[in-house]
């Protein structure tokens, strides 16, 4: 008996001691849970707060902006409102003192005093009779400037490489076949010449379209040799075509036309110019290629160089309703 008593007193003992621990362990958990139910419950509540505050903000600021836009489109259309009726009375005004105006000078007959006076007669019949009026002539000034506007354009194909031509007197029927081929050459359209690195070729029939614009005719045609900017082209029969093997001096100038009279007579123009080339930035006289006489610049004086450089006389003749180049001499 002693022993099953001492049995249940362990047995309460380690019961009450359970008892004890379960208290202790139970207490800070509860107080855990607790505490997180608060939190969860205070962010709840706090992020609901938000969205409502956000709402109201969002829809305060919508009708703020709303009411800002209304308030922008009624200004904006009382201005233009008031443009308008500006404008117009700035028109009505001005319409009224016109028609104040023309009718002001209806009824003081300003108008027929005005007519009176610049058709009124002579004072005596006699002196009237004895004046006579001269016709009016409609025929236009021929002088140089109606014949540019006129007959400038015929110039403008013409480019000389050859200096030598505006050196002396030359009939066109009468110069070399290479000297007529250096002139047409200026006819060529940049696709008629092939470059292939310093192989240069034209051929046969581009070249012969390009003499026949420049004389009107292929009459004097010769396939030859001839030479411009520093190529010398060669007339090859196998592949019927003008070759030259080397770099084009793009820096020649052609010869450069400052046209000082143009003369119409017997279906022929005649140009007199002063001839000059440009090399360097520099004017120079075709028979002296050693001296420059100016700066080339578009404020420079021609006249005060004009009497430095060689005159020459460009014919030109009718043929086939085109003018052609008939000759060109030194004078």
């Amino acid at each position: 008996m002693p022993k099953k008593k001492e049995d249940l007193e362990i047995k309460k003992t380690k019961e009450e001691l359970s008892q004890e621990l379960m208290a202790m362990i139970k207490e800070p958990v509860k107080e855990k849970i607790v505490s997180e139910v608060v939190d969860d419950i205070k962010s709840t509540f706090d992020n609901e707060y938000k969205r409502e505050i956000k709402r109201e903000l969002k829809s305060e600021i919508v009708t703020d902006i709303r009411k800002d836009i209304a308030k922008e489109q009624k200004r904006l259309i009382f201005g233009k409102n008031f443009k308008i009726f500006r404008l117009s009375i700035y028109l009505i005004v001005i319409v009224g003192a016109l028609l104040y105006l023309i009718y002001r000078l209806y009824t003081t007959d300003n108008m027929g005093v005005i007519d009176s006076r610049l058709t009124r007669p002579t004072a005596s019949s006699d002196v009237s009779s004895q004046v006579t009026t001269k016709p009016v002539s409609t025929e236009p000034v021929r002088d140089l400037a109606y014949y540019m506007e006129k007959y400038s354009y015929i110039m403008d194909d013409l480019k000389i490489y050859n200096y030598s031509l505006v050196n002396g007197s030359y009939v066109v029927a009468n110069m070399s076949s290479a000297d007529k081929l250096s002139m047409a050459y200026a006819q060529l359209q940049s696709s008629d010449i092939v470059v292939d690195g310093i192989i240069h070729m034209i051929s046969d029939e581009a070249m012969k379209q390009a003499y026949n614009k420049m004389f009107g005719s292929l009459d004097g045609y010769e396939a030859t040799s001839f030479s411009i900017r520093n190529l010398s082209y060669a007339y090859s029969f196998n592949s019927a075509s003008y070759i030259a093997i080397g770099d084009e001096d793009l820096s020649t100038s052609e010869v450069r036309n400052h046209i000082v009279d143009i003369k119409e007579e017997n279906n022929k123009i005649k140009f007199t110019t002063r001839v000059y080339v440009v090399k360097n930035s520099g004017i120079y006289n075709v028979g002296n290629m050693n001296a420059k006489i100016a700066d080339d610049s578009e404020t420079m004086d021609f006249s005060k160089i004009e009497s430095r450089l060689s005159l020459v006389e460009y014919t030109f003749a009718l043929v086939n309703d085109e003018y052609r180049l008939e000759s060109i001499q030194k004078k």
